[in-house]
């Protein structure tokens, strides 16, 4: 194949706002760190993604625990539900404490016990409490269901302008997103979850849909009752080891930027409105001996599928506004069952896996050049063995796991060096015939297979209230994948640095350099490097009387050997109102964007509704606008309702296809009410 290139230049304004950034943090007042906010945190996870990420599920996981705090001295409580927000060593750390001297009087303890610093505990804040340990674990069902809270959420949404595929009646429902969800809870111990869903575009209780809305959802959980651990029926996800061999829903490596190693939840809920990748059957964990625990899961569900002349592949988007899409509902039975075997003691944790999947038809992806390796049939096994040693401040882990077809290796060690500094590195190694509809393993591609890896990354707690987060990541595909008709390989470095304001507020500044490889022309006869620069730079406010004033500014540019460099940047001024004394709050954020390549595009994360999408790209010339009104009384009723908007500058028309908008913008409004007893 040729090879034309030309060297990528990088523009001397990018670097600019880098130095810029990082000599104003360091010349900015500290003091002790505040704590994140829930859009904060969210934020802070999502900037650490590469694209679009659907954080509905990360955001349930939250909201209930800001609606229902951690007691972080329940040890068996911060087990079950503390795998989000604590880290093997924090976690092992902490039950030494506690064991030491009696239960945390308050959170400000925390700066007290080994291996949590300033930055850990503003994260984890708003979710945790240090109160007495209420009740017993071993209180009757018939208390727990008299303890127990009930809580109703109902909402809906719409964009406001007609897209083609109404015009035309190939949508067949009307153009609202409506949605509502029943629960009951009692601590960890119980949650019942019942709810249901139709995207805008899909019929209500007529037509294709007279049972009403196109996707329903149940779910029941029971915890610790004797030696059963854990009881699951309805929906559920699963979660073991590193990812290799079974975990399915969200699976953020970087929630904690140093916790390289996953923890896995076993049977954890699924998000309420999830259309694909979920299971619905029952699974349970029981103990086995004091150190030992066995799971066992079986699920049967009708997964949405694409039956085209000459090939059959999943359908995951959920929608079924059309006949077409219609007729993907359904169509594809998939029946899977398994085991988990868990063993741990004195810091050594070892697990074993095995599942299987059957399907009534074969899956048979349409053959392209790059996807000759991809799963194909209708049956499929996976087994592996993960295990994770903590010894003091330092957890060894790793996972290997086997297909019918292959082989997928992850290894790694993180350390806390002393109270300031931590570090991880770890490996992964991916064949490219490894078979596995449910890994989730840590790496470039989007799925476990075809990649072989290095991580590396360190943490600092710097004088004067700064942190300092680098990460070194080196990948290499030895077979061919979408868009890339060679072996190829890349690299990609971050560096982030965050200084707390003391009492007015935060700031950071970040960089990310990732270079790789991608056909130059749609053939892959010429190849072409291309190295994508990224850099941000915000400020977060608090000036008092219930403000918080964030500014960001962040620019891309992407240097193409081949084809023609892309650039783009944007800016955008929030103010929250959290009104004192008063249940109210208001968002208003206004948003400049000018992106001129689609390969430069810029995610950004914005507060949203509970059930709503917050992630948005940035594409082209505009302005995006939201404002967003919330009421919320006691925590027993609450009502928000959003109003977004973004008016383009380079263009007459909105997306393509059936949703394409004949006017150069686009406005939503979203609303929705909360109620708890």
């Amino acid at each position: 194949m040729s090879d034309t290139r030309k060297r990528p230049v990088v523009r001397p304004w990018l670097k600019a706002v880098l130095a810029f950034a990082l000599l104003a943090l360091l010349s900015l007042p500290a003091g002790a760190q505040s704590p994140l906010s829930l859009t904060e945190y969210l934020e802070l996870i999502m900037e650490q993604q590469d694209g679009a990420v659907d954080a509905d599920e990360l955001l349930e996981q939250l909201e209930r625990l800001a609606d229902n705090n951690l007691n972080i001295n329940d040890t068996a409580e911060v087990q079950n539900r503390g795998a989000l927000l604590l880290n093997e060593v924090q976690m092992r750390n902490l039950k030494a404490y506690i064991r030491q001297n009696g239960a945390l009087l308050s959170l400000n303890e925390l700066y007290l016990i080994n291996g949590f610093d300033s930055v850990d505990i503003a994260r984890i804040q708003p979710f945790i409490e240090a109160g007495a340990i209420g009740g017993s674990r071993n209180e009757t069902l018939g208390e727990m269901l008299r303890r127990g809270s009930h809580s109703l959420r109902a909402g809906g949404g719409r964009t406001l302008e007609t897209a083609t595929g109404y015009r035309d009646s190939t949508y067949l429902g009307s153009p609202w997103r409506l949605y509502y969800r029943y629960q009951y809870h009692y601590r960890d111990r119980i949650d019942f979850s019942f709810s249901g869903e139709k995207d805008a575009g899909e019929e209500l209780f007529r037509g294709t849909q007279r049972r009403g809305f196109d996707m329903y959802g149940i779910h029941l959980f029971l915890r610790d009752f004797g030696r059963m651990k854990c009881l699951a029926a309805g929906r559920y996800q699963l979660q073991f080891g590193q990812g290799l061999t079974l975990w399915t829903g969200f699976a953020p490596y970087n929630t904690d930027p140093m916790d390289a190693c996953r923890r896995g939840q076993g049977i954890k809920t699924a998000s309420a409105f999830s259309e694909a990748g979920y299971f619905q059957g029952v699974a349970g964990t029981v103990a086995l001996t004091r150190h030992t625990e066995l799971t066992l899961f079986y699920s049967d569900v009708e997964r949405d599928a694409t039956i085209g002349k000459n090939s059959i592949t999943l359908y995951e988007s959920g929608y079924h506004r059309s006949a077409l899409e219609l007729s993907k509902k359904d169509t594809l039975r998939e029946r899977f069952a398994g085991f988990h075997i868990g063993y741990s003691n004195n810091g050594l944790s070892v697990g074993l896996t095995g599942h299987h999947v059957k399907y009534d038809t074969a899956i048979f992806p349409q053959v392209r050049r790059y996807n000759s390796h991809a799963f194909r049939g209708k049956e499929n096994s996976n087994i592996g063995v993960d295990a994770r040693y903590l010894f003091r401040n330092t957890c060894v882990y790793g996972e290997a796991a086997a297909s019918d077809t292959g082989l997928a290796l992850t290894a790694g060690v993180q350390t806390a060096i002393n109270h300031r500094h931590r570090a991880s590195l770890s490996g992964r190694h991916y064949s490219e015939c490894y078979h596995n509809l449910f890994a989730s393993g840590s790496g470039q591609n989007s799925g476990t297979q075809n990649e072989r890896g290095i991580r590396f990354n360190w943490y600092s707690a710097l004088p004067f209230g700064t942190t300092l987060t680098a990460t070194g990541d080196w990948f290499w595909f030895p077979d061919l994948k979408y868009r890339v008709y060679s072996p190829s390989n890349g690299s990609e470095y971050r560096v982030e640095v965050r200084h707390d304001l003391r009492r007015y507020g935060r700031a950071g500044a970040g960089y990310r350099y990732k270079n790789f490889d991608r056909n130059a022309v749609t053939d892959g006869s010429v190849m072409e490097e291309l190295s994508r620069h990224q850099a941000w730079v915000m400020c977060a406010l608090t000036p008092g009387g219930g403000w918080t004033l964030t500014t960001k500014l962040q620019g891309v540019y992407l240097g193409c050997t081949v084809n023609d460099d892309q650039w783009g940047w944007m800016a955008y001024q929030e103010a929250l109102w959290k009104i004192p004394y008063r249940p109210w709050s208001l968002w208003l954020r206004c948003t400049y964007f000018d992106v001129g390549g689609y390969d430069a595009r810029i995610y950004a994360y914005e507060s949203s509704l509970l059930y709503e999408s917050g992630s948005n790209m940035l594409y082209g010339r505009g302005v995006r606008t939201y404002l967003m009104l919330r009421y919320e009384s006691a925590k027993h009723i609450s009502l928000g309702i959003r109003y977004s908007g973004t008016e383009y500058l380079d263009r007459e028309t909105v997306s393509s296809g059936h949703d394409k908008i004949d006017a150069p913008h686009k406005r939503a409004i979203h609303m929705q009410i909360y109620w708890k007893l």
